[in-house]
């Protein structure tokens, strides 16, 4: 009886905006890449008013996160709340294991947090990474999280 091959973790990194980020943290995980698109593009006070009263919203994305071992969420937090597409991203999926990126001014990103971990009750949080605009990517930065997520493999 022969031994079988390490198994690999199947990891989904998935943005809405911030693909530079995302780019860079999926190529070094060697990871699906997948963008969350609000089907609904709301701009200005539309998107602040669906930001703040955390409506749902129609999106798209390409990849299931349920086929993946990890998903890597790479996101900006405006007026102290995540996006709607993230909220309904959360909302409408099933993740396993996760890892945050959050980018935008720290008391924003401070409630974004929270409300993100609130959505997801049954998923274990492996890593997250705050950006403020003094610090945006950050290489170190970035290279540890990486290793964190490659770490609960």
């Amino acid at each position: 009886m022969g031994r079988e091959a390490p198994r690999t973790m199947r990891i989904l990194v998935v943005h809405f905006g911030q693909e530079k980020i995302a780019d860079y943290v999926a190529k070094r995980l060697d990871a699906d890449l997948d963008e969350v698109i609000d089907a609904n593009d709301y701009k200005g006070f539309k998107y602040f008013l669906m930001s703040l009263l955390k409506k749902p919203t129609l999106i798209t994305h390409n990849n299931k996160p349920e086929n993946y071992d990890m998903t890597v969420i790479v996101t900006p937090a405006h007026f102290n709340a995540i996006p709607p597409a993230v909220r309904t991203y959360l909302n409408t999926n099933i993740i396993t294991k996760s890892a945050f990126i959050l980018v935008g001014k720290s008391r924003a990103i401070r409630h974004a947090f929270a409300e993100m971990l609130s959505l997801i009750i049954n998923t274990k949080l492996i890593a997250d990474l705050f950006y403020t605009k003094k610090n945006l990517f950050l290489k170190e930065e970035l290279d540890d999280f990486i290793e964190k997520v490659k770490q609960a493999g």
